[in-house]
């Protein structure tokens, strides 16, 4: 998945991040009784998610829709869940300080350049962009889309031809727990909206449920 991908998935996901959908029941952070999984390890060690308005590969406005002032935030260290948002009233109902809701997203990356992912690559599929994304299931982060932009196979280290684009149906939290390896994280900015500074991935699988006409 080339950097525009990823930033695609790693935005749904830390936009997900909301104390409020969480405590009642309403995301995939949920636990019962109006607990959260805040601590628990979510994904490997090597994966971090994180939102800085003045980080200067990818500055933000420095205030969220809430007009909480943004600091540096980190959603996920190591894996594991740090944070969530809070808004002023959650804050208030639950007797905490508010946490502003993250801009740009920030992921840590590996080494190389998507050459090199495909490079390390026996046989495989690379995707250049998502667009049209839809929720399906918030319980479970579950989302669908479209490729676009250009479906390649790779086979023996290099691009050998074009494929047809397709609709797809997966969870960022299913799809950052099948990470291989990274590229080098670059500033990148979404198709539909946002931008980021965050690495091409490799993973084990990827949920193509059916072609589509997609240009």
């Amino acid at each position: 998945l080339e950097p525009a991908c990823v930033l695609e998935l790693a935005g749904m996901l830390v936009g997900s991040l909301d104390a409020r959908r969480a405590g009642e029941g309403r995301s995939y952070v949920s636990l019962p009784g109006g607990k959260t999984r805040l601590g628990e390890q979510l994904f490997d060690e090597g994966i971090e998610l994180a939102t800085d308005p003045e980080d200067p590969r990818m500055p933000d406005a420095p205030w969220d829709g809430d007009w909480l002032p943004r600091r540096r935030t980190a959603w996920v260290q190591a894996g594991r869940l740090t944070a969530l948002a809070t808004d002023r009233y959650w804050a208030g109902q639950q007797g905490v300080a508010p946490v502003p809701a993250g801009g740009s997203v920030l992921m840590s990356g590996g080494s190389g350049s998507v050459a090199d992912l495909i490079a390390a690559t026996e046989r495989g599929v690379l995707v250049t962009s998502f667009w049209y994304i839809r929720s399906l299931d918030p319980r479970s982060m579950l989302l669908t889309g479209l490729t676009r932009d250009g479906v390649f196979w790779i086979e023996d280290g290099k691009v050998s031809h074009p494929v047809n684009n397709f609709r797809w149906t997966e969870s960022p939290v299913a799809v950052l727990k099948k990470v291989l390896a990274r590229s080098a994280a670059v500033p990148v900015l979404a198709r539909e909206g946002g931008a980021g500074v965050v690495p091409a991935i490799k993973v084990s699988g990827f949920d193509f449920a059916s072609v589509s006409d997609a240009v």
